[in-house]
């Protein structure tokens, strides 16, 4: 199943994004992640890397297809541009658990979005990430407010509900709005995280009652929070 998902959003879905390569393992990783029944041997044994690890090859395996299979992936994508299909297929939003394919709109955006999330996690973050941020809001001199520094507290915020989400999802702006104490802390919080690598360049503009911008866990964030997830399975498991 992996290699016909990874096929499909690499000729398909995901075949002009410059980084289609890279999405593909992302998405398919949080998914063999979250879908499997709970008897994968290596998953319960605390080996999840090695499970990560045969996802990369497999996508790297879909990257190479004969010359006739790029033909026709070829002419299903010209298909898709023409309007050809009555319904057309697309499956990172239900991969990312933005909606099913009948919430799907068709326009890259899901039609469902959230206005509130209620009880968002001030739960840690793992240590190299908070170090990060602490460091930058000392030395930009920010206050701390309750305890924490507004934007270590949105980060949080935010990271935990992306991890929870497999690593992404779309979020009303007056949520995070509300997590930053206004619009222009959001938007100042948002553009630092960016510029720190700790999340990715989201998609898509706000839309009041349609949809929400979309934000990613960069891959070094990602990456923080799966160590920890491992590290967290191996002491239960000892």
């Amino acid at each position: 199943m992996v290699f016909e998902l990874s096929k499909w959003l690499l000729w398909i879905e995901l075949y002009d994004r410059d980084d289609k390569v890279e999405r593909t393992t992302e998405l398919l990783q949080a998914f063999v992640a979250d879908k499997h029944n709970g008897y994968v041997t290596r998953v319960n044994d605390g080996r999840f890397a090695e499970v990560l690890t045969q996802v990369e090859r497999i996508v790297e395996g879909a990257s190479d297809q004969s010359a006739e299979s790029k033909e026709l992936f070829c002419r299903v994508r010209q298909r898709r541009d023409q309007g050809k299909y009555r319904r057309v297929i697309n499956i990172e939003p239900i991969l990312v658990g933005e909606c099913t394919q009948e919430q799907y709109d068709g326009e890259d955006n899901c039609t469902t979005y959230c206005v509130s999330i209620p009880n968002p996690s001030d739960d840690p973050i793992p240590a190299e990430i908070e170090s990060l941020i602490t460091q930058f809001a000392k030395s930009h001199r920010m206050q701390v407010r309750g305890g924490v520094y507004p934007i270590l507290r949105i980060a949080r915020r935010l990271l935990n509900h992306l991890w929870g989400r497999k690593g992404s999802a779309r979020i009303h702006r007056d949520i995070l709005a509300g997590w930053a104490g206004g619009v222009n802390q959001q938007n100042r919080f948002k553009k630092v995280l960016l510029g720190l690598g700790i999340i990715g360049g989201w998609e898509g503009t706000y839309r009041s009652k349609a949809a929400s911008s979309l934000y990613r866990m960069s891959r070094p964030t990602r990456a923080a929070f799966e160590g920890r997830f491992r590290e967290q399975a191996r002491v239960r498991v000892v």
